[in-house]
């Protein structure tokens, strides 16, 4: 599993794997993270996944911005290695 090799190379961090649709949780799941780490292979998830930490965003409350980071694939087997930057226009 993914979350156990993680573990193993990176000291100290703690990894709850979810098998589950990220749709399932709701906004207050993700409020309790700095940071969220998604490994999606579903455009339809990302999307969902962007949209919604971006209205979760309170600009009075700079804990409410969480920072996406997207380690899935794009339906290929083959790492590409780039990346891409999402910024709300509102």
């Amino acid at each position: 599993m993914a979350a156990k090799f993680v573990e193993r190379r990176v000291r100290g961090v703690k990894i709850t794997p979810h098998n589950n649709r990220i749709q399932d949780f709701d906004e207050s799941f993700y409020m309790q993270f700095t940071i969220v780490v998604c490994g999606l292979d579903s455009i339809e998830a990302r999307r969902w996944i962007n949209a919604t930490l971006i209205n979760m965003v309170d600009e009075d409350n700079m804990d409410s911005l969480k920072p996406l980071i997207d380690g899935g694939t794009e339906g290929e087997m083959t790492p590409r290695g780039f990346q891409k930057t999402v910024m709300s226009s509102s």
